[in-house]
């Protein structure tokens, strides 16, 4: 796990944006719409450390187990320079990608619903002799 340095403002807002899920020894886990999911369905959220005065975030989100056993040695031995893009997105674009992903939800809940009443209605038994 990598982590770049931020400004305390950037820290601050951040942790004032939404209330933390968790907090630890290094730092607190930002709550809300989780950035993604790992392999086994586990949500992963973006990271936000304080150590000896200085700000760090995490270059990718992490799961609630694994920022837990973050530790202050973790954060400073893994400190990219801010050349290295973090792949989390603004506020902004996670709330227009929520709104995107819940239009194409709804929308599929729709058509399936269409498809199932319109299926059940006209539907024909797959093996006509042994469904008699």
């Amino acid at each position: 796990m990598k982590w770049r340095k931020i400004t305390e403002a950037q820290y601050i807002e951040q942790l004032e944006a939404v209330p933390p899920a968790t907090w630890s020894g290094v730092g607190f886990l930002k709550s809300g719409t989780p950035f993604d999911w790992n392999f086994d369905g586990d949500p992963r959220f973006v990271a936000y450390a304080r150590l000896n005065g200085q700000h760090y975030e995490s270059t990718e989100p992490l799961t609630f187990p694994h920022f837990r056993a973050t530790t202050p040695q973790d954060v400073l031995r893994n400190i990219v320079s801010d050349s290295v893009q973090s792949t989390r997105t603004t506020p902004l674009e996670e709330g227009r990608h929520a709104c995107e992903t819940n239009f194409v939800l709804a929308h599929l809940l729709v058509l399936i619903g269409y498809i199932s009443s319109a299926t059940s209605a006209t539907a024909k038994p797959l093996h006509p002799e042994r469904d008699r």
